[in-house]
């Protein structure tokens, strides 16, 4: 091939590739008409998939005075509003001003747990009071109005103007924020109430090393107090109770040392004290469930063990009684109500639900309903009055379920959902309960080790 005929492909070769590279980089054009009472306005072309500016327009360009702009719209009949922030045009498009006359009246209604709270009419385009945001309910926490009964869409009180009648739902979550536990961040701490007084101490904090600090809470001046340390040491994932007017914590395990306790520590508020007592004859082990019936104690589960002990104070001794009728397991939560006993949930290679009662005087275990929440580990589990709560914990899925509270009627041995737990979802929190509230903090959110610390009001 001779260099003319050679240059000549190659020229034809080149103009081809350039006008394919002109053509893949043309981009499709849309129309975009604006109209106002039948009027065009506005009309441009625009890249398809390309968001539009809201095009600014006054009544009494397009229309008389008396009227506002109640936005644009993509049918005749203003069923469904252009949405500027997130709509792309993907085809050419039409839209549709829509004006309403100032002295148009909608009816707002406010609706809380089911029942009409309050009804107002306002001006359309008009923005609601937020005085509206400031209602409070006991043992609550108020999280805004709704558009839907699901609560998923809340109404903006801040930007929401009011373009037709409308139904708000209030939400409302379980629990009432207090001030905050002062220690560190952490879970797997033990919690126990003594009298009038509350206690929390040990744990993993955010800082991850175990610690040995212990606390008491006031509710009645809601402040925390720094007490002698637990004099056991550092450790996680332990158990304590209160016997009449002494605190107990005992067991456990420590991650940076990779030690186990079997040790047993009495505390006296009175005179912020420890005194070691006999140590706890199942041996070494951790995530193991307490609770106390009238003047005992009683240790039970735990890693790799349905083994079940009773203390007495009164002689520092142990006794071993029938053992946990479940299967074994870690993690579980335990309380008692009255003269019994309760252990539910925790783990032994799957995540459980059962729950199950202990009578001191027969010795004996009863199977109860199962726990009506989804299966889960390292719960928070609590008595108030003649009832047994059980919530957050963990399975490995987060789940809506996770972040509410359960109620145990012993008599009716039923299962009642509360409503959602203003704190949120978290595992290995501390729970007790002081007169008729409970109380729960601390704990692992997935993302923090937590020291919120809440009060609740069945």
């Amino acid at each position: 091939m001779n260099k003319k005929v050679f240059f000549r492909y190659l020229a034809m070769a080149t103009l081809f590739f350039m006008v394919a590279i002109v053509s893949s980089c043309k981009k499709e054009l849309c129309s975009v008409t604006f109209i106002s009472d039948d009027n065009i306005v506005f009309q441009f072309e625009v890249l398809k998939g390309s968001k539009l500016s809201a095009p600014v327009i006054q009544p009494n360009q397009y229309y008389d005075k008396e009227h506002i702009f109640g936005g644009w719209f993509t049918d005749r009949e203003f069923n469904n509003i252009w949405n500027f922030a997130t709509n792309l045009v993907e085809k050419n498009i039409t839209l549709y001003a829509k004006w309403v006359k100032k002295d148009v009246m909608f009816t707002v209604t406010f609706i809380d747990d089911g029942n009409v709270f309050d009804t107002i009419s306002v001006v359309y385009g008009s923005k609601l009071p937020d005085s509206y945001m400031n209602i409070t309910k006991e043992g609550y926490t108020f999280f805004g109005w709704f558009t839907d009964i699901n609560f998923y869409y809340i109404w903006d009180f801040t930007n929401g103007i009011v373009t037709e009648d409308v139904k708000l739902y209030s939400r409302w979550k379980w629990g009432m924020r207090k001030v905050d536990f002062i220690g560190d961040g952490r879970y797997g701490a033990v919690g126990f109430s003594i009298g009038n007084k509350g206690y929390i101490g040990t744990g993993f904090c955010d800082s991850y090393y175990c610690v040995q600090d212990f606390w008491e809470y006031d509710p009645a001046a809601n402040r925390w107090t720094q007490k002698a340390n637990f004099a056991g040491g550092d450790r996680e994932y332990a158990v304590g109770f209160s016997i009449a007017n002494k605190g107990y914590i005992g067991t456990g395990s420590n991650r940076t040392t990779g030690n186990a306790y079997c040790d047993f520590w009495e505390y006296d508020p009175v005179s912020n004290t420890w005194t070691k007592k006999a140590d706890f004859e199942g041996g070494y082990r951790y995530c193991a469930v307490g609770f106390s019936i009238d003047n005992k104690g009683y240790i039970g589960t735990g890693e790799g063990s349905s083994d079940f002990w009773e203390y007495d104070p009164a002689t520092n001794k142990w006794t071993q009684k029938a053992n946990f009728a479940g299967v074994n397991r870690w993690g579980a939560v335990g309380f008692s109500i009255e003269n019994k006993g309760y252990i539910g949930s925790g783990y032994n290679g799957n995540y459980l639900n059962d729950f199950w009662e202990y009578d001191p005087v027969s010795n004996t275990w009863t199977k109860k309903t199962n726990f009506a929440g989804e299966n889960r580990i390292w719960a928070v589990g609590f008595s108030i009055g003649n009832k047994g709560y059980i919530g957050p914990g963990n399975n490995d899925y987060y789940v809506d379920d996770l972040s509410y509270f359960w109620e145990y009627d012993p008599v009716s041995n039923s299962w009642t959902k509360k409503a959602d737990f203003a704190g949120g979802f978290r595992y290995y929190a501390v729970g007790f309960s002081i007169g008729n509230k409970g109380y729960i903090g601390t704990g692992n959110n997935w993302s923090a080790y937590v020291n919120d610390f809440w009060e609740l009001i069945p």
